[in-house]
């Protein structure tokens, strides 16, 4: 058994605009934590085979040099590309997000491409990445009425799934099996 789910870019823009502003964690130095802070997206398109793309206004609190410097990013292009991880056992969602390009004024380009590089460095480490253990969430347990004897319960687990990005949508297809918990028969009346 197959349940897809299709998100297409109205959809994500919509659940972007509604998660937004956005706080990312980027890591410490010293006594300083660094954050990128993303505002609400702008021309949100899906790019075959790749992922999702979209512009929008973000904010970094970054240290340089031992000097502390927030710097406004007027435009900034984020990208997100979603796969199917396997750990502990299971498949997971996860959106690797990146940062393609940079508006900073005030700063010359090659000050832009080392923030550019150290940023996304930091949002490829673990745990910077958003994350759905589908699996998890995806598994159910239905108890069925009395009527149905022998059958107590039926359980639907997701086993596996695949995600891909086509030029109309972000699909998501969860493959499901499934299981009936068995009891004993209540005895039949006698007739009379």
């Amino acid at each position: 058994m197959w349940l897809e789910a299709v998100l297409t870019a109205r959809d994500i823009a919509g659940a972007f605009t509604q998660m937004t502003p956005l706080r990312i964690a980027l890591g410490r130095e010293g006594d300083v934590d660094r954050y990128l802070f993303l505002g609400q997206p702008r021309d949100v398109e899906l790019i075959p085979d790749v992922g999702v793309r979209f512009e929008t206004r973000a904010k970094l609190r970054w240290s340089l040099a031992q000097v502390r410097v927030p710097l406004t990013l007027r435009r900034v292009g984020v990208r997100l590309t979603p796969k199917i991880v396997h750990r502990d056992g299971q498949d997971s969602l996860v959106f690797g997000v990146e940062l393609e390009e940079l508006d900073v004024s005030l700063i010359p380009a090659f000050v832009d491409r080392s923030i550019l590089g150290l940023v996304n460095g930091a949002l490829a480490q673990p745990g910077a990445e958003m994350k759905w253990a589908f699996m998890e969430t995806l598994d159910f347990n239905f108890g069925l009425p009395e009527a149905l004897q022998p059958a107590r319960k039926l359980a639907l687990r997701a086993r596996w799934g695949e995600v891909r990005v086509t030029k109309e949508a972000l699909v998501l297809a969860v493959s499901f099996g499934t299981s009936v918990e068995k009891g004993k028969c209540a005895p039949r009346p006698h007739a009379a």
